[in-house]
């Protein structure tokens, strides 16, 4: 299920556009995912999914195909997602 913009905390909106504002052409979603992370709370943090290294796979959640989702229209870039 794909959350709306209003299920998003503003916070996380608000770094998302910041970090468009100088790394609107970075092709891959896992470099996007670092910056906003470097920006918001640790409290908020817990909406991202982490990195598993026993499978060798980061799965994404709701969250971020909605943040992903987000970025497309702000930027008109698609992002790269993790296999």
């Amino acid at each position: 299920m794909i959350l709306t913009m209003d299920d998003i905390p503003k916070e996380i909106l608000a770094a998302t556009r910041f970090v468009a504002g100088y790394a609107v052409d970075t092709p891959d979603w896992i470099t996007v995912k670092k910056e906003i992370l470097k920006s918001i709370r640790p409290a908020l943090r817990m909406s991202f999914t982490t990195y598993n290294p026993q499978a060798g796979e980061s799965i994404l959640n709701d969250f971020e195909e909605s943040l992903i989702q987000y970025w497309e229209k702000l930027t008109g870039y698609k992002l790269i997602r993790p296999c």
